[in-house]
């Protein structure tokens, strides 16, 4: 695992990252190891393994089903389509950058000791996460002939909302992984930022255009890139065969670039000091 990685130390910026990107794409095997050891690690001595893929977001489901559903007469047909839709691609996106952000502090020693691209350590965790999130489609997948839900031609936009997401949370994830390093206060504050962005985020309730929100609530949630995130699978699953918001997901896909560039950007430029800081 030991590969010799060249120091960017006295490069410009721009020479770093392009030296960085390169670096990375000669050891996609090594990534592919990380990603395969976290998962390994995440199931250890479970009894039934990546099932648990599918368990967690199925106990969840029945959970907000039960809350929306009987106690606020949520009426909406198929309803539970609606939440598990959203609801996989909020987990993958949560846990992701959770793992994310502590990959660099939880492997100090590793990257103190082995000379290796770090950021393969963020990005392995996002992979692992996005494995995770595609075998948890197969329920989804099985909800949706149970209840014999239409599918439309808009689910060819699925893979663009796949690695859009999965381009988004690693341009996240690069970024404050690094920033973890220097403040150890960012995965703290991570997880009171998620609960308020989950509830920000029309995963497990309608959104402002079909109740008739109005005010700064609808304005904060309609801004919310996950909003457009999240708003494309429920068309694409539950509200099929509708298309897509297309200059939500524009913009969301323009968000998700910008932020997988300046994230690594980012990572390439604080990673020169990690030794002395992870």
């Amino acid at each position: 695992m030991a590969v010799s990685v060249r120091s960017t130390a006295r490069l410009s910026l721009a020479s770093a990252t392009v030296l960085s990107l390169r670096d990375v794409g000669m050891h996609l095997g090594l990534l592919r190891l990380l990603v395969v050891k976290d998962l390994k690690i995440k199931y250890k001595a479970s009894a039934i393994g990546l099932a648990w893929s599918l368990l967690n977001p199925l106990l969840l489901m029945l959970v907000y089903t039960l809350i929306f559903g009987a106690i606020f007469k949520q009426k909406q047909p198929a309803f539970p389509i609606y939440i598990l839709s959203g609801l996989l691609a909020w987990n993958f996106f949560s846990t992701s950058l959770n793992g994310a952000t502590l990959a660099v502090v939880a492997n100090g020693g590793l990257v103190k000791k082995v000379r290796f691209p770090a950021s393969l350590l963020p990005l392995s965790m996002v992979l692992s996460g996005f494995v995770n999130y595609l075998i948890s489609l197969s329920l989804l997948a099985l909800l949706m002939l149970g209840y014999r839900h239409p599918v439309g031609l808009s689910l060819l936009l699925l893979p663009v909302l796949l690695l859009s997401e999965l381009a988004f949370v690693s341009g996240l994830g690069l970024l404050l992984s690094a920033l973890n390093v220097f403040f150890r206060d960012v995965e703290h504050f991570l997880g009171i930022l998620l609960t308020v962005w989950f509830f920000a985020t029309p995963v497990i309730y309608p959104p402002p255009s079909v109740v008739g929100m109005h005010g700064a609530a609808a304005l904060l949630i309609n801004i919310n890139p996950m909003t457009w995130l999240i708003g494309g699978y429920h068309d694409v699953f539950y509200y099929a065969p509708a298309w897509p918001s297309w200059p939500q997901l524009g913009a969301f896909i323009a968000l998700s670039l910008v932020l997988l560039v300046g994230g690594f950007v980012v990572f390439t430029a604080m990673s020169r000091r990690f030794v002395e800081e992870a």
